[in-house]
């Protein structure tokens, strides 16, 4: 959907008051869609100059729709319509405008828990219907060399690579949850706190913005670590991660979610170059933070982070480095690295002294 067409919607709304409203719908065939909200007497008047308008700045993606919006208590339209509007993406520079984007997949991204499902304050498990999954059919506990002290790391894989995998993977759908039932990714982490009674839940989302990673990003954990390297692709991809993270919640009076960034693998073969790489690599940080996450000056409750922090060492747009380690590139056991690298390495200590942080915060947050 191009910006023309937003820009059209937003200055046609400009000096209109009371019940004048528009919600812009993109559609599976990438067709524009719109719903007019306005007084009766200027329906047929609107309808025109929108569909003039659009089909001038979107050309042969417009539909010609202009559909009448509704209200809830109108049958059969007023209620998808309400829905369709409550669900819609906020457009930043006026409430009057909200825009939909039909998905055929993807679904993770769009129909997501938006809340953890237990609070970081309480004395749980940081993540990120009774008796439902009897966990002991997926997982299974990791060797105590792996690690030190006391207590023990359950994992639960991913499953059995074998030739019904594919086919299995494809049936996923991690879309909206039927009306009244909980999700069963929810009702599977519930199950976990309840018969394993973990100080902390880890989800690994893999790389890249997979139906997962959308999932989990709609509010369902507590705290999120990102990773990123310098090149490009990788900061587009954080763009959008954060405005997911941030701006979407903002938009939305909510608080943004609470992150850790990871400057990953970090060339340290020459110091000079391992400083400028991460001095790189904190600046281009700080701008995307404050442009995709951070908030305006800080004017209400809302928003745990705004541009006034973003000179504190611990906002989350400063960086935990983690420099390149050849062995971690070509372990073929865990019990290679666990010690030497990931135990005693200062790099990754930080890591989970900056998670243990927000974590901290985060509850302190909900007393």
């Amino acid at each position: 959907m191009s910006l023309d067409t937003r820009d059209f919607l937003r200055n046609y709304l400009r000096n209109k008051t009371g019940e004048w409203r528009i919600l812009l719908i993109n559609d599976l065939f990438y067709r524009i869609r719109v719903i007019l909200w306005c007084p009766k007497r200027h329906r047929e008047d609107a309808r025109a100059d929108i569909d003039e308008g659009l089909k001038k700045v979107a050309s042969d993606y417009w539909s010609g729709d202009v559909l009448k919006g509704t209200s809830r208590a109108e049958i059969p339209d007023g209620p998808w319509q309400n829905d369709a509007w409550e669900d819609a993406e906020v457009d930043p520079d006026t409430s009057k405008l909200r825009i939909m984007e039909r998905q055929r997949t993807k679904e993770g991204w769009f129909h997501a828990p938006d809340t953890p499902p237990w609070a970081a304050a309480q004395d749980s498990p940081a993540i990120g219907d009774d008796g439902v999954v009897d966990l002991a059919d997926y997982h299974h506990r990791c060797p105590s060399s792996l690690f030190e002290g006391s207590g023990e790391i359950t994992a639960f894989p991913a499953g059995v690579t074998d030739r019904r995998y594919v086919g299995k993977l494809a049936r996923l759908d991690y879309g909206a949850t039927p009306p009244n039932r909980t999700h069963p990714f929810v009702q599977l982490l519930q199950e976990i706190r309840k018969g394993l009674d973990p100080q902390w839940i880890l989800i690994d989302a893999r790389a890249g913005l997979g139906n997962v990673s959308g999932f989990l990003m709609g509010g369902l954990c507590h705290v999120h670590v990102l990773a990123g390297t310098l090149a490009d692709a990788s900061w587009r991809g954080l763009e959008m991660v954060l405005d997911r993270l941030g701006t979407d919640r903002v938009l939305a009076h909510k608080p943004q979610a609470a992150c850790v960034l990871v400057a990953a693998m970090v060339p340290q073969v020459q110091p000079r170059q391992f400083r400028e790489s991460v001095t790189t690599f904190t600046g281009r940080a700080r701008d995307v933070f404050t442009t995709h996450y951070y908030s305006k000056p800080r004017e209400d409750d809302y928003h745990f982070w705004s541009v006034d922090d973003v000179e504190s060492s611990d906002a989350p747009h400063v960086p935990v480095v983690l420099p390149y380690n050849p062995s971690l590139a070509l372990f073929r056991d865990l019990d290679e690295v666990a010690h030497d690298v990931l135990l005693q390495g200062e790099p990754y200590r930080n890591l989970v002294e900056r998670v243990r942080a927000s974590r901290q915060r985060l509850a302190r947050s909900q007393l």
